[in-house]
Formats: structure tokens, C-alpha cells, sequence
């Protein structure tokens, strides 16, 4: 009953795990590149609670490689939630009005007399919307 000598496996000893947590580590690293459509399912404050304890159960499970893996995807994933909120204008309230918004009219510059700064920033200014702005020492 010789069957002959057993096969040789050249492939590395690479487990599920291993596998799983590799693709979860480049998904978390480029996380940025991933679709729109996915981003606002993974986004929803739901799935990452499930993610949170299906690491914390992998970790107690003893599967400390993928629990990692899963913790590294979600924190690289609220790293960019932030950006998916959209933003109000800041001048939403009637009536405010920014504290340095230009009250003259615009004057030409029509002199070559540069002044200091304009010198060494190399600025060549086509017009002054201000030539006097008020100054107020801070109220504490």
C-alpha cells in the first residue's frame, strides 16, 4: 500500500484570518478610494456600533489579528465621515454681517511708490478697497 510520497504544498501557511485581515488593512488604508454608494452604507452610525463588537468579539475570541484588522477599517472609516457632512454657510442669520467687509469705494493705484511690504512680498496691487480701517483695543 505504498501510495507514494505525500504532496509538497509550496503555498505559505496562510489562513482565513490572515486573508481577511490583510483585505480589511488595504481597505482601511485606501479608504478613500472606495465608491461613493459604499461609503454612505459604511457611514451609518449602525454598522459601525456591529463593527465595534464584532471586533471587541473577536478579541475575545482570541482572534487578535482580525480583531485589529476590523479596528483599524472603522477608525480609518470615521476618519473620513467628517468630510460626508455637509456644511451650513456661515452667514446664516439676517442681518450679521462680517466684521471685515470693505465700506469705501475701490481707488485705482496709479503711482509706481510701492510701500515696504509691497516691496518684499513683490506685490504689484491693482486697487485699494480701504485706506483707512479702524482698530479697537480688546475689551476683557
Amino acid at each position: 500500500m505504498s501510495s507514494g510520497p505525500p504532496p509538497i504544498n509550496l503555498l505559505p501557511p496562510l489562513s482565513f484570518d490572515l486573508i481577511v485581515s490583510a483585505i480589511l488593512v488595504i481597505g482601511g488604508s485606501t479608504i478613500e478610494m472606495i465608491p461613493e454608494s459604499y461609503i454612505k452604507i459604511l457611514t451609518n452610525p449602525l454598522i459601525f456600533i456591529i463593527g465595534m463588537l464584532l471586533s471587541a468579539g473577536l478579541a475575545a475570541y482570541r482572534h487578535i489579528v482580525l480583531a485589529f484588522a476590523v479596528a483599524f477599517f472603522l477608525v480609518n472609516l470615521l476618519r473620513i465621515m467628517p468630510k460626508k457632512i455637509t456644511k451650513k454657510p456661515v452667514n446664516t442669520s439676517p442681518g450679521v454681517t462680517e466684521a471685515f467687509q470693505p465700506a469705501g469705494a475701490i481707488e485705482w493705484v496709479t503711482n509706481n511708490k510701492k510701500w515696504f511690504v509691497e516691496k518684499v512680498l513683490k506685490e504689484k496691487p491693482i486697487a485699494i478697497q480701504e485706506k483707512e480701517v479702524p482698530t479697537y483695543p480688546i475689551q476683557a
